[in-house]
């Protein structure tokens, strides 16, 4: 089991702590921080580099995570549901207004829905 290495706040002030990559949930690149958030079910983390550095490094140590739009990677073993609607993922069976969620771009959306077919979609949460 492969970890990183993040924070929990953007400076570092907190020290840093190894993160399980199996508990990321999905990484988003934050541009008014100059972050990448490293995102699990209950939690937020902080690294330095390129989103495009951690997705390539990831799948290239055997990870399977997809890049869904500009500032979003998913995790796909950890995608539960897929709202058509929103052309949002979750992570968790029972979708709340709390529930984590992550967005796609409608071209990346239907591209995953048509390869992860297993993936449930839900028309509307709420």
């Amino acid at each position: 089991m492969g970890s990183i290495t993040v924070t929990e706040d953007t400076e570092g002030s907190s020290g840093i702590i190894s993160l399980p990559i199996c508990d990321i949930v999905y990484i988003e690149y934050d541009s008014k921080i100059d972050r990448v958030i490293i995102h699990t079910i209950d939690s937020m983390y902080y690294t330095v580099g390129t989103l495009k550095y951690w997705h390539n490094a990831l799948n290239s140590s055997g990870y399977n995570f997809a890049a869904v739009d500009r500032t979003n990677v998913v995790n796909l073993d950890k995608l539960v549901r897929l709202d058509k609607v929103y052309h949002v993922g979750y992570f968790e069976e029972v979708v709340t207004e709390t529930s984590k969620r992550c967005t796609f771009t409608n071209i990346n959306f239907a591209k995953l829905q048509r390869k992860h077919s297993s993936v449930p979609a839900i028309e509307n949460w709420a």
